[in-house]
């Protein structure tokens, strides 16, 4: 996906829309949409920590690791079982977000760059 954005970018540059410091801006503050869901996939909240989503990073991270210690907790009375898809559920939501987060911050970044 991010080679799409940065193809767009390319033909941008190319029909003169941007220049080459805007094009080298855009280059040095893009971040990596894969990069962001590798780290959520090990550690929930982490890939929206390392691109700038604090509160996500901080929500996911909790809600994530409260829920499967919960689960674990409670599966000696087999409510925890309950638990677990909840916590695949947490799990695989912050891999997406974080995905989509980069994804709309390099898009409003490069129409940010187009613009000025």
């Amino acid at each position: 996906m991010s080679d799409d954005l940065d193809l767009m970018t390319a033909q941008n540059l190319s029909d003169g829309s941007m220049d080459n410091q805007k094009m080298m801006i855009y280059m040095t503050q893009k971040k990596s949409e894969v990069l962001a869901a590798v780290l959520s996939f090990f550690i929930p909240g982490l890939g929206q920590l390392v691109t700038g989503y604090i509160g996500k990073g901080i929500i996911f991270f909790f809600s994530t690791y409260i829920t499967l210690f919960l689960a674990i907790v409670l599966m000696f009375v087999l409510v925890g079982f309950l638990l677990y898809p909840i916590f695949l559920v947490l799990w695989i939501w912050s891999i997406v977000d974080a995905y989509s987060n980069v994804k709309k911050f390099n898009i409003a970044l490069m129409q940010q760059l187009q613009n000025n």
